[in-house]
């Protein structure tokens, strides 16, 4: 079963959040959301870092 994510960000900070078999990341994404939190782009793009862990 193939898991991916896809994360948007506008200004440093996630706008949206797109996830298949990764209920983590919908979940950590839905609360960076909505704290406006900025992020780390190149953690965002690291599958193995955890999206919380790629707030700044």
């Amino acid at each position: 079963d193939a898991a991916w994510s896809v994360c948007w960000l506008r200004d440093g900070a996630l706008v949206a959040v797109l996830a298949v078999g990764r209920p983590r990341d919908l979940a950590q994404g839905r609360r960076l959301i909505e704290s406006g939190a900025a992020l780390d782009p190149e953690k965002v793009a690291d599958p193995g870092v955890p999206l919380k862990s790629a707030a700044l």
